[in-house]
C-alpha cells in the first residue's frame, strides 16, 4: 500500500473511533513487539481487543480534527480533478 493512502486510511480511522482508540491500539502493537505498525494491524486491534482508553466524547472538534478534514476533502478534490484529466485524456 503507498504512503498517500495509508495516511488518508490512518485519518479516515481516526475519525471514525478516535484518536484515543487508535493510539491505545497502537500501543498494543508495540507492546507485542511487532515491528511494522500499519493501518490493517490497528484496524484489528481495535476490532478484536477491548481497549482500555479515556473515552470522553466532547462536543467540539480539535484543531487537528478540523485541519485533517480539510487537508481529506483537498485530497480528495485533488485526486477527483486528476482522474477526470486523466479521463479526458484518453
Amino acid at each position: 500500500m503507498g504512503l498517500k493512502k495509508a495516511i488518508l486510511e490512518l485519518v479516515g480511522l481516526i475519525s471514525k473511533i478516535g484518536i484515543d482508540k487508535v493510539e491505545a491500539a497502537i500501543d498494543e502493537i508495540k507492546k507485542l513487539n511487532i515491528k511494522e505498525v500499519t493501518t490493517d494491524k490497528i484496524v484489528t486491534i481495535c476490532q478484536r481487543i477491548p481497549l482500555a482508553f479515556n473515552d470522553k466524547k466532547t462536543d467540539t472538534t480539535s484543531e487537528i480534527e478540523k485541519t485533517s478534514r480539510e487537508i481529506l476533502n483537498l485530497y480528495g478534490k485533488l485526486l477527483n480533478e486528476n482522474e477526470l484529466i486523466l479521463t479526458e485524456v484518453r
